[in-house]
């Protein structure tokens, strides 16, 4: 997935192309522009709502996955079927893609279940830092497991207080209620799209910002 890019300079809307490429090319030529895939693009300001965006996508994939593609070639039968192998975005991206509530938050890394601290600055501005002091002692990993009972955990928080607020509120005023819109279960909001890929582990699958960290030139 790329950065956005502005497509018009008084608008301020931009265009967030969703690439991929096929990894079984040599590394040399796989990211080359005649060999990157289009899947789909979104046009607009801010950040879309990705777990709607990526799924008519995420569809697609599982039916590359399952069905894949029949060729006959003479007298020959071919069927060819494809897997996702990981994503690789910048770092808003990612925790929209896993529904994680970011970096941010007092469970903001997606990889442990590390707890952030408050530092306070003498601007007065607020920032989290994670702290490891003894590499001896590092904080518990997330997990395939972990991960899915954090999903089951946030769903049922969810299902509770919009039973709750829907008293009183109608339903866009739930979705957009900011005590609902931060419920969240060790930093995870909810289910990721991309858990409907049956050999994906959402823990794993979104890379730790190498676009921006490695690559980037």
């Amino acid at each position: 997935m790329d950065d956005e890019v502005p497509h018009n300079q008084r608008s301020g809307e931009g265009i967030l192309p969703i690439l991929g490429c096929l990894v079984n090319l040599p590394p040399e030529i796989r990211t080359n522009f005649e060999n990157l895939q289009l899947f789909g693009y979104w046009v607009g300001s801010g950040h879309p709502n990705m777990q709607v965006l990526m799924e008519p996508i995420v569809d697609d994939m599982i039916n590359a996955f399952t069905k894949g593609v029949t060729v006959k070639m003479k007298d020959q039968v071919f069927t060819s079927k494809a897997a996702v192998a990981f994503n690789d975005s910048d770092m808003r991206l990612k925790e929209l893609i896993q529904n994680h509530s970011g970096s941010t938050s007092f469970s903001g890394c997606d990889k442990c279940y590390i707890i952030a601290k408050t530092v306070r600055y003498a601007s007065g501005g607020t920032a989290r830092k994670f702290v490891i002091s003894d590499i001896t002692s590092l904080p518990e990993k997330r997990t395939a497991e972990s991960w899915a009972n954090d999903v089951s955990a946030v769903t049922k928080l969810k299902k509770e207080m919009f039973s709750e607020l829907s008293l009183t509120h109608t339903y866009p005023e739930i979705v957009n209620h900011a005590e609902y819109s931060r419920l969240n279960s060790k930093g995870i909001k909810g289910p990721s799209v991309f858990d409907k890929l049956p050999y994906v582990d959402i823990s794993k699958f979104c890379l730790t910002q190498p676009m921006h960290c490695i690559f980037e030139k």
